[in-house]
């Protein structure tokens, strides 16, 4: 199990930018916050609020939290917290704005630590949660075993800005020493970082739109009837960044995405998650229609999925 990354490409490691303060930046002594003068975002990170919650190093005066990201024309403007007064001397300064999606270490040497200004830190390589497992598939006659730690690839480095779904399992699947028998099934799932840039979370807005991205199973076959699976990627950046300041719901969401995308192990489809007869998204687990919890109402299997992972000889893999 290892870590990835899939961000638009940018100057600085992939999902930050570097530039000059454009003007003294204007501090307000009363929070201590500053708005930092930056140079015109790449279209990829111009969004209003992008860099919520970001970070920014800014040569010779430290390294600050960013709250909000104002886009303009021409210059843009991040709003920084616990500021120094002497921020205001920092135009010409050097800086580097990392969007919020960033840890430790940006060049990938293990462990990468995910930092953030109002959500607890995630530590990748991370095993998958499946706290929610036994509970779902009892009913489909599937017992789940805890991951066995021999198994697990704990030094697996952190790969930036990959381009696809498909390379991002492939990097996943680097040290996969499991397949599935018939009296031995496997499902592989990676603990990842976020994926599709346009469903992960940056800026906020997206949640309004198509939708948060958790996780993604990669299929291959002929669609939408797909022959096997290599396994799942579970975002959990985007998990977090979604709940941030609600660490129990991060924790419930993630188990209830690797169920979801072990569902997608076993070919169900999202269309196995309406509610029968009349086939109204929304109800069971394999839905992908779900609340502004990021579930569905009833987390269960429907009578559908339960009877197609019961007819299954195991999880179908290349």
């Amino acid at each position: 199990m290892g870590t990835v990354n899939w961000s638009p490409p940018a100057d600085a490691g992939g999902n930050a930018e570097s530039g000059t303060v454009q003007a003294p930046p204007s501090f307000d002594p009363q929070d201590n916050r500053a708005v930092i003068d930056i140079a015109d975002l790449d279209a990829h990170f111009e969004e209003t609020d992008q860099h919520k919650v970001g970070r920014i190093d800014i040569m010779g005066f430290g390294v600050f939290t960013t709250v909000a990201t104002e886009s303009r024309v021409g210059d843009d403007k991040v709003t920084i917290i616990n500021a120094p007064a002497s921020i205001v001397n920092a135009s010409g300064a050097d800086y580097v704005l990392w969007d919020d999606d960033v840890g430790s270490d940006p060049n990938g040497a293990p462990p990468f630590i995910m930092v953030g200004f109002d959500a607890p830190p995630v530590t990748l390589p991370k095993v998958p949660d499946t706290g929610l497992m036994a509970q779902v598939f009892q009913n489909a006659y599937v017992e789940p075993v805890p991951p066995d730690m021999q198994y697990y690839d704990s030094n697996a480095p952190f790969k930036f800005n990959v381009d696809s779904d498909s390379e991002a399992k492939n990097a996943g699947n680097e040290k996969r020493d499991l397949t599935s028998a018939v009296d031995y099934w496997v499902a592989h799932i990676t603990s990842a970082f976020q994926g599709s840039v346009d469903k992960d979370g940056d800026p906020d807005i997206e949640q309004a739109g198509e939708g948060l991205q958790y996780g993604v199973t990669i299929e291959s076959g002929l669609w939408p009837l797909p022959v096997h699976s290599s396994g799942s990627l579970i975002f959990l950046e985007t998990i977090r960044d979604d709940k941030r300041g609600n660490p129990p719901s991060m924790t419930e969401l993630e188990r209830y995405t690797v169920v979801h995308e072990a569902g997608h192990q076993f070919l169900l489809q999202h269309t196995d998650g309406y509610a029968p007869p009349d086939g109204a998204p929304g109800d069971y687990i394999m839905t992908n229609v779900t609340d502004q919890t990021g579930m569905a109402p009833n987390v269960a299997f429907s009578a559908g999925s339960l009877k197609k992972i019961r007819e299954s000889k195991y999880p179908p893999q290349p």
